[in-house]
């Protein structure tokens, strides 16, 4: 249960706009949904800035799940989640931007041809 909760979940965490931004953009390329890819963005950027922050408690708890109550230990090096965090969805997020909105112009020029 420790591992789940200090490797697994938190990974889930950090990934969860990611994933969410991927499956929007490919809904709206294959015109299921009538959001723009701007909108996913948007929401994939307000939902990364709290999952970080959650990922980072749940990594604490993880590694402090299997210690004695009695027994001092160090959860410092959990912080690295939080800008690792947000370099994941600064990095990744307008990626999955353009290339959804680049694979989408290309469906309507070769549809109005």
């Amino acid at each position: 249960m420790g591992i789940f909760l200090s490797l697994i979940l938190p990974a889930l965490l950090l990934l969860a706009p990611i994933i969410f931004q991927v499956t929007y953009t490919v809904l709206y390329i294959l015109h299921k949904t009538k959001l723009s890819p701007g909108h996913s963005l948007a929401l994939a950027i307000l939902v990364g800035g709290i999952c970080p922050f959650i990922a980072m408690i749940v990594c604490m708890y993880g590694i402090s799940y299997d210690i004695p109550a009695g027994e001092p230990h160090c959860v410092a090096g959990v912080q690295a989640i939080i800008p690792l965090g947000f370099a994941l969805l600064l990095i990744v997020c307008p990626l999955v931007y353009l290339f959804g909105s680049t694979i989408h112009s290309f469906r309507i020029r070769r549809k109005n041809k």
